[in-house]
């Protein structure tokens, strides 16, 4: 699977790997309607990359789990572990192909913009919650924008809602 497709390209892919969001716009641009050309960085990216974060961070390979635990229901307890996942993926590689998304690009400068998938849920409120990111489109400035893209994953407002 490649890792950075073109919403034009959506072939072998499903909702899950690309969100809501990006599913649509596909559809929409299907049916004729005029969409700006965009790529698009499937999820298992994301799944890599915290898997790294795990292997680095031991306590955080269960993360998902910790958040149910009694003495995280404090707030400050939950927000140090957030902190401490964010820390952690801003550190993390991402392993992504810079050189063709750089060709890819049409315009010096990127608006990353987060498409979800939940089952059952709208996820178009989280994405809105979570906000877009504008960077250059070289390799570290793609890099470190998209973690502080998924960084907000980690973020009070995300866990509340």
């Amino acid at each position: 699977m490649a890792l950075f497709v073109s919403l034009n390209n959506l072939s072998g892919l499903t909702i899950a790997d690309v969100g809501e969001l990006v599913w649509e716009l596909a559809q929409l641009a299907q049916q004729g309607y005029s969409v700006m050309p965009s790529g698009v960085i499937v999820a298992p990216v994301l799944e890599q990359t915290l898997a790294t974060v795990s292997n680095r961070e031991p306590l955080l390979t269960d993360w998902p789990m910790l958040l149910g635990q009694q003495d995280l229901a404090e707030a400050e307890s939950l927000r140090r572990l957030l902190q401490r996942l964010k820390r952690a993926l801003a550190m993390a590689p991402v392993d992504l192909p810079w050189q063709t998304i750089g060709q890819t690009l049409l315009a010096p400068v990127v608006r990353l913009q987060p498409s979800l998938y939940l089952p059952g849920m709208a996820t178009a409120p989280l994405g809105h919650l979570l906000g877009d990111v504008v960077c250059w489109g070289d390799e570290q400035s793609l890099s470190q924008g998209l973690k502080r893209l998924w960084g907000r994953l980690f973020s009070a407002p995300s866990w509340a809602y």
